[in-house]
């Protein structure tokens, strides 16, 4: 598959949710394009699929993240590692917010319907 039909192919199934959220790797989310696409320049992602083997779904390379450069809304830079590993720290929380929640035995309501917390 051509590059830009491997991106609108990515960008399709992002944007109209049409993936299966088991199939996301949910603890290593940090480290994929699908978990970091949105902090990245368009071009970025673009470029990403010149690789014919790149889906976005699989784990970015140390070496890759470091070499794509993020402009921040202070005028600074950083590279895709340093906001992967923000993320990872964000994701760490949330996965012990869950499991305190699932062995407190928790619901929660969420646009009127109740919801049991069972990660498993």
């Amino acid at each position: 598959m051509p590059q830009l039909e491997r991106f609108i192919h990515f960008v399709n199934t992002v944007d109209s949710m049409d993936y299966q959220i088991n199939s996301i790797d949910y603890p290593n989310n940090y480290q994929t394009l699908f978990g970091l696409y949105r902090k990245m320049d368009i071009k970025d992602v673009y470029e990403y699929f010149k690789n014919p083997n790149n889906s976005g779904f699989e784990r970015l390379t140390s070496s890759y993240m470091e070499s794509i450069v993020i402009k921040n809304g202070n005028g600074t830079t950083t590279n895709l590692n340093e906001i992967s590993k923000m993320h990872h720290n964000r994701i760490n929380k949330n996965i012990e917010k869950f499991k305190k929640i699932q062995n407190e035995k928790k619901e929660f309501l969420f646009k009127n319907t109740k919801y049991i917390v069972d990660l498993e």
